[in-house]
C-alpha cells in the first residue's frame, strides 16, 4: 500500500526532472545564455519540488487494518475473516460454551488465510497520466543517453556551468 501511494506521488516530479535530464543529454541547455538557462533550470527544479511536495502530503504508512482490508477485498473474502480473526471476545468470558464457540469461530476465520493470493500493487498512475507522458520522458532520457554516449557526464555538467566556467568532466 505504501509503494502504491509513493509511486503515485512521485511520478510527476520525477517526470519533470527526467525532462530536464533529457534536455541536458541532448545538449539543449548549453544553447541558452547563462542567465536564462539558470532561470529555466531553477523553474524546472522548483516545479519538480512543488509536485513532489504537494503529492507527498498524501503518502503515509498504511495501518495493519488497512492492509488486512486490502487483502480481504482483493481476494474476495466476505465478512472480513482476517479482521475477525484478530477480534477479542466482547462478552461471555468465563463461560465454557461461549469460549468454545469463540475459539471455533476464530479457527474458521484463520482457515481462510490458506486461500489468500498475494495482492499486486495498483498505484493508479495510468489513471493520473492518461497520455503516458512519463513514458515519453523515459524514452527521451534513454535516447539521450544513447545519443550522448560517453559524453553524457560532460553534457550534464555543462548544463550547470555558468559563463566563463568549463566542465571538468
Amino acid at each position: 500500500l505504501w509503494w502504491e501511494r509513493a509511486w503515485a506521488a512521485s511520478w510527476r516530479g520525477l517526470s519533470v526532472l527526467g525532462a530536464g535530464l533529457a534536455l541536458a543529454l541532448f545538449d539543449v541547455w548549453t544553447e541558452f545564455p547563462p542567465g536564462p538557462r539558470i532561470l529555466l533550470m531553477s523553474a524546472l527544479i522548483v516545479t519538480a519540488a512543488a509536485f513532489i511536495w504537494r503529492d507527498w502530503t498524501h503518502v503515509f504508512w498504511p495501518s495493519r487494518a488497512a492492509g488486512l482490508r486490502r487483502l480481504e477485498d482483493e481476494n474476495g473474502l466476505v465478512h472480513r475473516p482476517l479482521s475477525a480473526a484478530e477480534d477479542a471476545l466482547a462478552a461471555g468470558k468465563g463461560d465454557a460454551l461461549t469460549e468454545r464457540l469463540w475459539r471455533r469461530h476464530i479457527a474458521q476465520q484463520i482457515a481462510a488465510y490458506g486461500a489468500l493470493e498475494p495482492v499486486r500493487p495498483k498505484p493508479g498512475v495510468p489513471f493520473r497520466d492518461p497520455y503516458a507522458l512519463r513514458a515519453v520522458v523515459f524514452l527521451a532520457v534513454v535516447a539521450g543517453f544513447a545519443a550522448a554516449g560517453a559524453d553524457a557526464p560532460r553534457r550534464i555538467a555543462a548544463s550547470f556551468a555558468v559563463e566563463g566556467e568549463t566542465s571538468t568532466l
